[in-house]
């Protein structure tokens, strides 16, 4: 369910039900130590405090400001699931706010939000501690809002609850343990490889006896037939697809053996490329197998490419993070692997790059950046995470169902439906598990046989590379 979006005393917060108008709590409106609180909860449970302020859904924002340091130690926090449901844990956006000041509104710093270290994603209980930090007064007010920079700490969180008992089960391996997926719709005589949703257009690559295919459904949470985006080429010749991309806010862009093609676009005399990426202003990026950068910008797809960087070391993995104007590449180097940055402002000289993971055993693929962070898979099966800098796993195990000899490396995709976008979706053959940004994995739903998968707000999608058909399952909560 997409949250819905709410405005009290000025600050503006998510809630995934109906908020009150209630006002923020304030013990010392003209105090600068304390904390300001902006609640979402998600699924069949709600949050309370211990004092008032928070009661979520609801009641979702608060801001809380002691007169003295040490009078109290921070804002506690409740979670409260509903009968039948369990409890599956915290997390915390690390993003930028405008923190409510004792200074007028039009003086709101803009600070991080905080992320405490004392406290466990799973305890039903927590304690968000007390502070204060300096922020940067609104562009164009400094002079005059400088006195007004200091401000409580301010957490943005996440309360995600579900249905309590077992995994559901996609058909695959035989048990009955929490519900079964819905069939879509599905394409005779092909078998699935790859599926990716952007806007509300679901695509699915198919590969059959005449080569592969791609298909399309728009809305599929109100399921129609499949309708033929890309059909093999009749004759001889056939699409074979060797890159396949959807960015869930810009669209189609896959390699052939007839080019680089950007939605129904064509690009102009496009190298061979290794990797692939589009951002928000649909410029679209390619590294070339030779070992360059380059793009065409939108309105420009016509004109052959420009070259942004060249002097790439060897590797595939690309990605663009639009809050960095970054963009990031994977390094292989004989048997040592990593991932570097670069500005997206080349000049067509050879790139500068800035490392930010070194060390790896394994090179990184499906990669993502997305507010500071960086998602990728390996091929020893798990989905790593890091905050520009040593990463640290995000799951120690993805559960007794895979076979850890025979795995192949992971799906991993953007959650294009979480209101929050920094959150992402992962499948290994069979199980499909939902990644939150605090470093956890949680599990959906096994099935076997998985190739492809996609989100919106509603459902999660996935493909077998053993039959044509498109399953969803809701998601619980996630």
């Amino acid at each position: 369910m997409a949250a819905a979006v709410c405005v009290i005393t000025g600050a503006v917060f998510a809630a995934s039900v109906g908020c009150s108008d209630e006002k923020n709590t304030n013990i010392d409106s003209a105090g600068t130590f304390g904390a300001e609180v902006f609640v979402t909860v998600r699924g069949p449970g709600r949050v309370t405090t211990n004092g008032p302020g928070i009661d979520c859904p609801g009641q979702c924002a608060a801001k809380h400001v002691v007169a003295a340091r040490g009078e109290e130690s921070g804002l506690k926090l409740k979670a409260i699931p509903e009968p039948g449901a369990s409890f599956r844990g915290w997390t915390f956006e690390t993003t930028a706010v405008s923190s409510a000041g004792r200074g007028p509104s039009n003086c709101n710093p803009i600070t991080r939000s905080a992320e405490p270290s004392s406290v466990s994603a799973g305890q039903l209980e927590i304690t968000l501690p007390f502070g204060e930090t300096t922020g940067a007064p609104p562009e164009g007010q400094e002079s005059a809002c400088q006195l007004h920079a200091k401000v409580p700490l301010a957490y943005r969180l996440v309360a995600e609850f579900g249905p309590s008992g077992g995994l559901p089960d996609g058909g695959g391996d035989g048990s009955a343990d929490g519900g079964t997926p819905e069939i879509v719709d599905g394409i005779a005589n092909v078998k699935g490889a790859d599926i990716g949703m952007s806007g509300t257009t679901l695509y699915f690559l198919a590969t059959g006896s005449g080569g592969h295919s791609i298909w399309m459904i728009e809305q599929p949470s109100k399921p129609a037939p499949p309708k033929p985006y890309l059909r093999p080429v009749t004759g001889a010749t056939s699409y074979t697809i060797t890159l396949f991309r959807v960015e869930p806010h810009a669209g189609l862009i896959f390699q052939s053996n007839f080019g680089l093609q950007y939605g129904t676009t064509h690009l102009a005399n496009a190298p061979a490329c290794d990797g692939i990426a589009v951002d928000a202003t649909r410029t679209v990026y390619c590294r070339t197998s030779g070992g360059s950068l380059v793009t065409w910008r939108n309105g420009y797809y016509n004109e052959s490419p420009v070259t942004l960087y060249t002097g790439l070391p060897a590797g595939r993995a690309l990605a663009v993070d639009l809050d960095s104007n970054n963009l990031y590449i994977g390094i292989t180097t004989g048997t040592n692997h990593a991932i570097a940055s670069a500005s997206r402002a080349g000049d067509g000289g050879a790139i500068a790059l800035s490392p930010r993971v070194e060390g790896r055993p394994y090179a990184a693929s499906g990669l993502q950046a997305f507010g500071f962070r960086l998602w990728w898979v390996e091929s020893s099966d798990l989905l790593w995470f890091s905050v520009y800098g040593p990463p640290k796993t995000m799951a120690t195990s993805l559960g007794p169902a895979d076979n850890a000899a025979a795995r192949t490396a992971p799906n991993i995709i953007d959650d294009s439906g979480n209101v929050d976008t920094n959150t992402y979706w992962m499948a290994t053959p069979t199980t499909i598990y939902f990644a939150s940004y605090d470093g956890t994995t949680r599990p959906l739903v096994r099935d076997q046989d998985i190739a492809g998968i996609a989100a919106d707000s509603i459902y999660v999608y996935w493909t077998r590379s053993t039959d044509g058909l498109i399953r969803r399952f809701p998601r619980r909560g996630f």
